[in-house]
């Protein structure tokens, strides 16, 4: 199999052509099909199981002394639980044995503490498997004839750096930018290339800027340009995707499904059941 792995690769990357034996993924999507081939796949739990489980660690390292989360877990157990499970999950990936190794920080050395209360059938985080695949004979047997890494090396997080490399890479491609010529997009991708904090602006149509009295107006505007563009429109996310969201959906096309962020959103859900 010929693979394409980039970290900002979605599922319509190759869309439109016509390939037989490729595959254009992210590291998540290869994970997946070297633990196919290697014969490590299997029915995991679900990251809520996970969190539930991680908040079962969390309570038995408190009955053994107070700690620093103390305070925030008789608040909210379970935000705690996954805030905690994620640092848990980042360090690992990132190359800390936490169950191995004591460190010289308070609160990673309680992550190391709670570890050995945590259920070993919920380890199965990505920095875990990848460290697993690459415990195995990958070069021969995970049927990847040739592998091509459209980001920098050191992009990718430390176990994935391990990993690659036994993959036999045939090249690190990473993205080049150029300014696309005189014209005031170039210009101000040249500034952005150059961390220049001005440039010359020549209103010659290139860049656009649209105002509006409000969020929801330059919202529907921004879903209106879109649905005239086509496929070939990039959206950079700001801080109120939501409401370009909800334009595009009033206009039936393709949303960008990014969600709110605000640990309150099961607030203003019980509101909704509550009032029907």
């Amino acid at each position: 199999m010929k693979i394409i792995l980039g970290l900002g690769i979605g599922s319509g990357h190759m869309r439109g052509r016509n390939a037989f034996n490729e595959l254009a993924c992210s590291p998540g999507v290869l994970l997946e099909v070297l633990e196919q081939r290697l014969g490590l796949s299997g029915v995991r739990p679900s990251q809520g199981r996970r969190i539930a489980a991680y908040r079962r660690a969390l309570e038995l390292r408190l009955e053994s002394g107070q700690t620093f989360y103390a305070d925030s877990f008789q608040s909210d157990p379970f935000a705690v639980a996954e805030t905690l499970l994620g640092w848990r999950d980042d360090l690992l990936l990132n190359g800390m044995e936490i169950d191995e190794i004591a460190f010289d920080s308070e609160r990673i050395d309680c992550l190391r503490e709670v570890e050995a209360g945590f259920d070993s059938t919920f380890r199965c985080s990505e920095g875990e498997r990848v460290r697993q695949v690459t415990l195995q004979n990958v070069t021969s047997n995970s049927a990847v004839d040739s592998l091509k890494v459209v980001d920098p090396q050191e992009w990718l997080s430390f176990r994935w750096q391990c990993l690659v490399p036994r993959l036999q890479p045939s090249e690190y491609c990473p993205p080049k930018f150029e300014p696309s010529g005189d014209s005031d997009l170039g210009r101000f991708q040249h500034a952005l290339l150059n961390s220049e904090r001005h440039f010359d602006y020549e209103d010659d149509g290139s860049i656009e800027f649209i105002t509006g009295f409000s969020e929801a107006v330059l919202a529907h505007a921004t879903a209106q340009r879109i649905a005239e563009a086509g496929e070939s429109v990039a959206l950079v996310d700001g801080d109120n995707i939501q409401l370009v969201d909800e334009a595009l959906r009033r206009l039936d096309e393709p949303i960008c499904g990014i969600a709110t962020k605000s640990r309150a959103r099961p607030i203003p859900q019980l509101l909704n059941l509550a009032l029907q």
